[in-house]
């Protein structure tokens, strides 16, 4: 069931040209400012120890690290729909 539900193919091109343009902006709203605040964060973490961690310093890195998987997963789903379009195309054009 999953795997037709993720089956690119089956699916309109406008529609996987849709998808990959929720996937760019989700990756582009998620990467915004990640690496500036992540350094802030071990920098902040660095300096103050312990009470850092206890100011939750630690919880912050690991929302971050989320993010950054997060960011990470819509980036390779719009590298897939940019593929199976790009595959559509050179189908179409005959080569």
């Amino acid at each position: 069931m999953i795997k037709r539900l993720l089956s690119l193919p089956r699916f309109p091109a406008i529609v996987v040209f849709l998808i990959a343009g929720v996937f760019a902006v989700a990756f582009a709203f998620l990467v915004a400012n990640l690496f500036q605040m992540a350094a802030a964060n071990l920098a902040f973490l660095r300096a103050y120890g312990w009470r850092a961690v206890m100011e939750g310093g630690l919880v912050q890195l690991l929302g971050l690290s989320f993010n950054g998987t997060l960011s990470l997963v819509c980036f390779l789903g719009f590298k897939i729909c940019e593929t199976d379009l790009t595959r559509r195309y050179w189908r179409w054009v005959g080569s």
